[in-house]
């Protein structure tokens, strides 16, 4: 039984620490929590992509992954992964690059409406965006934001 997943931990700490000092503790909390998740990633930037790639499958799928004879879907996901490497997969991983690769084959009236890109989050004009829209980090997934109607 782990504390933190169940919930236990939440639930402990808000019984016993009165909400000022929970409001004042929050950001240092946030600031713990981007400094693990920054050394995560330069640990991961040191290791080789092999070894990482081994590592987060064995944690998603709990087996080992089999790179001499990929025989899954994912594994061979994988193996493309450390061993196809041409600049365009850099390129079509960005979703905002690959607008233009799309573009240069001619396709450019497949693509949706851009209503701009921006650096920071703080610089994005609400009022020029339409009534329903979706905001989206240009590399990633899982980090989008729907907004059906910006009325609400």
């Amino acid at each position: 039984m782990s504390l933190y997943r169940d919930g236990l931990l939440k639930t402990l700490v808000r019984c016993i620490l009165p909400l000022s000092l929970r409001k004042a503790l929050w950001p240092v909390r946030q600031l713990l929590q981007k400094w693990l998740c920054d050394l995560r990633q330069w640990l991961y930037d040191c290791l080789p992509d092999r070894y990482v790639q081994s590592l987060q499958f064995k944690q998603t799928f709990g087996r080992p992954l089999d790179l001499a004879t990929p025989k899954t879907f994912n594994e061979k996901i994988h193996w493309l992964m450390l061993n196809y490497r041409i600049p365009e997969m850099t390129q079509c991983a960005d979703k905002y690059e690959v607008r233009k690769h799309v573009a240069d084959r001619g396709c450019a009236s497949l693509l949706n409406d851009l209503y701009g890109v921006w650096d920071d989050p703080l610089a994005v004009v609400f009022d020029q965006l339409p009534d329903s829209f979706v905001l989206k980090v240009t590399s990633g997934s899982g980090h989008n934001i729907f907004c059906r109607d910006k009325s609400r």
